[in-house]
């Protein structure tokens, strides 16, 4: 049996998948809501799609940007930031 097939199986599973997660300026009880929930489908990265937040690169977005790496990190999740 492929060796993929029989990590996932196990629950050994690898990250295949990185959905976007966009911001917007949400509330921070929403970003973190968003984060568990990618991480109870078994996912265990994200890809952050910023350039929509109303406040890129001010300090807003900062805090955000703090807020998911802070909750990415107590999940052991990796953190990749689309960068056109």
């Amino acid at each position: 049996m492929d060796k993929r097939l029989l990590e996932n199986l196990n629950g050994k599973q690898h990250n295949y998948i990185a959905p976007f997660l966009w911001l917007h300026n949400e509330d921070d009880k929403y970003i973190i809501a968003e984060i568990e929930r990618i991480y109870e489908c078994g996912i265990r990265s994200v890809c952050l799609e910023s350039r929509t937040h109303e406040e890129f690169c001010k300090d807003d977005w900062w805090e955000d940007i703090k807020l998911i790496f802070d909750e990415c990190k107590k999940r052991n999740m990796n953190v990749w930031i689309l960068d056109d």
